[in-house]
């Protein structure tokens, strides 16, 4: 019970920071509930499954699993200092990426957005959305194969294939009588 508690402070800190949210500059909380939660030493992850719900004050995401992975200490001997560090101890790394699988869906400024998985990853802060992935901002909405969102630039670039090609669909508002 305590490693699960200090796995759930640890994730606080942590997805606080990173998870899709470098607008943010203020301290700012995250809630994660799910039907369970593993932490995997060896392996450098915790697992949240089971309807997962991740909750900050600009963001919500909904999914079967989540899955936060954690880079490696350095092999150099150089000593890592962080806040996996001081909880898990000198084997784990700060976070290398955050992947949300199954039924995922998710509210960010205003603009909804459902595939089947997305990996972000938060040294380039970039969001890759596979698996039938579709951006929708009212009416408007895009599909294809892959999206990739890039936060850094706020700029997005829909991939499509031969099987499943890009489609947009963009609603204009109707034009004021008396106007041309």
């Amino acid at each position: 019970m305590k490693k699960q508690f200090i796995c759930l402070v640890y994730i606080f800190l942590c997805l606080s920071s990173v998870l899709w949210a470098k607008e943010i500059k203020k301290e700012t909380s995250t809630k994660i509930t799910s039907d369970k939660m593993i932490y995997q030493s060896k392996t450098n992850k915790v697992i949240f499954e089971g309807d997962v719900y991740v909750w900050r004050p600009d963001f919500e995401l909904w999914s079967d699993k989540l899955f936060v992975y954690f880079k490696a200490k350095k092999e150099s001997g150089e000593k890592v200092k962080g806040p996996s560090q001081e909880l898990f101890g000198q084997d784990s790394g700060d976070i290398d990426k955050i992947v949300a699988e199954g039924r995922v869906r998710f509210i960010r400024q205003g603009k909804k957005g459902e595939c089947a998985r997305i990996t972000y990853d938060p040294n380039t802060e970039k969001i890759k959305m596979e698996g039938n992935p579709k951006l929708m901002e009212g009416k408007n909405e895009i599909s294809g194969q892959i999206i990739v969102l890039n936060l850094q630039d706020n700029t997005s670039e829909v991939i499509g294939s031969s099987k499943q090609r890009v489609q947009a669909i963009f609603f204009t508002p109707p034009e004021k009588d008396g106007s041309h």
